[in-house]
Formats: C-alpha cells, structure tokens, sequence
C-alpha cells in the first residue's frame, strides 16, 4: 500500500470508539468488557497481539520481532477487527493510531477502509474467547475470508459503508449471497434446484395488452438461490415467514436496482432494512460455522434477536 510510504514498524497501537447514533447504541455494550492475546507467525517474523475491548472502547497493540513494513501490521489489524466483526456486528472507528510511539491517526486517517469509519450496528453475538479458542477461530477465518476476499469486501461494504440506501444495501447483500451459494453448492453443501417453469409476462406490442408465456426451465436463478439458503441456513430467522415471498421479493429488488426490470412487487424501505439485517446475520452465521465457532451461547442469542425483530417490524414481516 503505497499510502504507507514503505514506513516499517516495531509496535502499533490502535485504538477505536464506537459512539452509535444514539444512546441506546452504546448501552447495548455495557459489559462488554475482555482481553485477549495471541502470538503468530508469519513470512518469518512473529507477531505479538494484544486486545482489550472496556465497553465502547478498543485497543489493538501489534508487536512485531522484525522489521516489517507497516503495510504488513495495518492488514493484520484489519484482519483482526474484519474477524471480531463477525461476532460484534460493529466497527470501533479509530480515533488513535500510534506508530513506534509517533501518532499517526491524521496522516494515515485516508488509508483506512471505508467501511471502519461506520457507525451502523447490527446484532451483537458472544465472544467471550480464552486466547487459545480466540487464536483458533481467528486463523480459520482468515482461510475462509482470503478463499473469497472480494465477496466478503462486498459484504462489509454492503453492510457498513455510510451514503446508501437501504435498497441498494439490500441488492449489494442479496449478489454476495449469489456468489457464496455458488461455492457452497459446487462443495457440495447446498443443493439448487431449479424451478420445472417459468413465466414470462409482457406487454403485446400492438394492442398493449398483459401477456404471459410459460416454459419448461432447467435454469437456477437468483430466485432459487436464495429460496435454497434460507431454507439451509435461515430456518430460525426466517421462522413464520415465506421463504418463497422472500426469495421473490428480494429478486425483484436486485433487478429493479441493476435496471435489469422494472419491478412493482419489490422490497423497499422499512421492509428491506428489516431483511437487510436478517441476510447479514445469516451470513455471518455461515461463515461462523465454517470455523467452527457458532454454539448454543449464539443460538440463544439468535432466537432472541429474531423475536425482538419480529416483533418491532411486525407490519414488515413478509409472510404466508
């Protein structure tokens, strides 16, 4: 990253806050307070790293035995706060950035990714880690997340990148899962099946007329892609509603932004904020079971998050 100017490093000290938009943001953190600390290898120099989280507030110390370049400990760390993401569904946004003793924050605060700087939340899963269960599950995900960085950029970005609307969130989440039931289901690990028909609906073009035309069909379409992972992955979140509507839905949507159609039955505003919450957490529960790091602590979280939602967005909800 020539932004860093090839500066090396010994010892790098980030600190970041999370202030929400409003009070009861930040109050969902109270107790949220531990430290964790690994050491790694890598490219022949051992890494020393140090977390403490005490309530809003997060540090991240990287030590290094060598002299790397700070390029190499500003991926580290976002790797390491790319990882706690998936568990905390927030980004603590930096407000110190301590090179060798030397604040940095002001010369480097453009290199940081876009997505750190945000102040979106979405739910809140247990960490409570000792080092050695914390060393484990950081260093599979970094497998999983360097197996398809792009797509998980993507989803980042979707998620948490400020100056969008809640439509186009919700188009950018509903392409990444595109990607992922792909590779989920050349593994084997999802089966797709395609729909035995499909109708196309038009207008006659000499009397304007509605006209529709139905095929035999042996093709997948994002339609049934989504249908198939929420019907694997989402049976708890997605629990009461239609699958089908849903899948149907969210189609519309994502062919509606990429003006591929125009769509009237399409989700928009409250109703695609609410599942623009509910696919990103199904995403995060997927790759947290890559790495073997979702247990029963979670579940009960899971279910009690998707009541509350449920709940709140009652008029929302799309059902059978």
């Amino acid at each position: 990253m020539d932004n860093f100017d090839d500066q090396v490093c010994k010892e790098c000290i980030a600190v970041g806050e999370y202030t929400g938009d409003d009070p009861s943001q930040v109050a969902k953190l109270l107790g949220c307070n531990r430290t964790n600390e690994i050491q790694i290898r890598r490219a022949g120099t051992k890494y020393k790293i140090e977390i403490e989280q005490i309530v809003n507030r997060k540090t991240v110390k990287i030590i290094d035995d060598g002299n790397v370049s700070l390029d190499s400990v500003y991926s580290l760390l976002m790797e390491i706060l790319r990882f706690e993401n998936l568990y905390e569904g927030i980004f603590f946004m930096l407000t110190s950035f301590k090179v060798d003793g030397a604040e940095c924050i002001e010369k480097y605060r453009k290199v940081f990714l876009n997505y750190t700087h945000s102040n979106k939340q979405y739910v809140m899963l247990p960490m409570d880690f000792d080092d050695q269960t914390y060393k484990k599950l950081f260093l599979k995900s970094q497998k999983v997340i360097k197996k398809a960085f792009l797509r998980h950029q993507a989803f980042l970005n979707a998620l948490f990148v400020n100056d969008l609307t809640v439509d186009v969130m919700m188009s950018l989440i509903l392409e990444v899962f595109e990607s992922l039931v792909n590779e989920l289901a050349s593994n084997g690990e999802i089966t797709l099946k395609a729909q035995p028909y499909i109708t196309y609906k038009n207008t006659c073009s000499k009397c304007g007329a509605p006209m529709k035309k139905t095929v035999p069909n042996k093709k997948v379409f994002l339609f049934d892609k989504l249908y198939a992972i929420m019907k694997q992955y989402g049976k708890d979140i997605f629990a009461g509603e239609s699958k089908t509507k849903i899948a149907r839905k969210g189609t519309n949507l994502r062919n509606k932004i990429d003006h591929i159609s125009k769509q009237k039955n399409a989700m928009q505003g409250e109703q695609a904020g609410l599942y623009l919450h509910k696919f990103g957490l199904m995403y995060r529960i997927i790759i947290l079971k890559m790495i073997d790091g979702y247990n029963d602590e979670i579940q009960r979280t899971v279910n009690k998050w998707t009541a509350a939602m449920n709940n709140s967005f009652a008029p929302y909800r799309i059902l059978p």
